[in-house]
């Protein structure tokens, strides 16, 4: 059982975003690393956005994958976009293992 939090956040806008997002845990998943997921909506609830964003690396997250819109968030950590519309793609997952040997996940 894994105990702490896991290396990897993802985090979208909304739950519709899920079956986006959802094939960047699917390659997580495929390359062992433990991620969690959440909705941190800017503009439903921009404090709990705020607070996830400010004190992220405190919780001890490595690493925040999020939808292009999160991407010019002022984060302390890497904010790669996934492409939506590219889904699983290669280059997708070639940026998740290189994220996954920077972490030491």
């Amino acid at each position: 059982m894994t105990t702490g939090t896991p290396p990897v956040a993802i985090i979208m806008g909304s739950r519709s975003d899920w079956p986006t997002m959802k094939h960047a845990a699917d390659a997580l998943d495929r390359l062992g690393v433990a991620w969690d997921a959440r909705v941190v909506s800017a503009h439903r609830t921009p404090k709990r956005l705020f607070d996830f964003a400010t004190g992220a690396r405190t919780a001890g997250f490595k690493v925040i994958l999020a939808e292009p819109a999160f991407a010019s968030l002022p984060m302390l950590l890497e904010v790669p976009g996934i492409d939506g519309k590219s889904g699983p793609d290669a280059e997708n997952v070639a940026r998740l293992k290189r994220l996954r040997d920077e972490a030491g996940a």
